[in-house]
């Protein structure tokens, strides 16, 4: 047998129900785009606070923040500049990612008051992002990472 999460609502009464392997994957068969699938997945449990690790664009910071207004934190992590030990694709030069940066802001502006915008390495930026008692390390909730 499976171990089973919960990632839906039994009824109109938004009670969730535990999910099987097979369930979740009808679930994730089921989504039209990888935006899709998360926004099902955080709608069973909307996050108060998140982070999004590595965020290019702003395109799925847009969504997320578009769909869900009880985020009072979306912390917005990614160097935005040339890294010479990075060898992937998305790795242009710097200025370059200067219009990244501000593609992303601009995406992102209509909740420039919910979002957070950490700029550097995880690992440089991290600690400011305040820790709480109940959760660690962090007090985030939902943390999903871009690449």
């Amino acid at each position: 047998m499976y171990s089973s999460i919960s990632l839906g609502y039994a009824n109109k009464l938004d009670m969730p129900i535990p999910l099987t392997a097979p369930d979740i994957a009808r679930l994730i068969a089921g989504a039209p785009s990888r935006f899709d699938l998360w926004l099902r997945l955080l709608r069973t449990n909307p996050p108060d606070s998140a982070a999004e690790i590595g965020v290019w664009k702003g395109d799925f910071a847009k969504v997320i923040l578009s769909n869900f207004n009880n985020l009072t934190k979306y912390y917005m992590i990614d160097p935005w500049a040339h890294l010479p030990d990075w060898n992937k694709p998305f790795n242009v030069d710097d200025r370059s990612f200067e219009d990244v940066y501000a593609e992303a802001l601009l995406k992102t502006e209509f909740a420039a008051n919910r979002r957070i915008v950490l700029r550097g390495r995880t690992s440089a930026v991290i600690d400011e992002i305040p820790t709480s008692r109940s959760t660690s390390p962090t007090s985030m909730e939902t943390i999903r990472l871009g690449g």
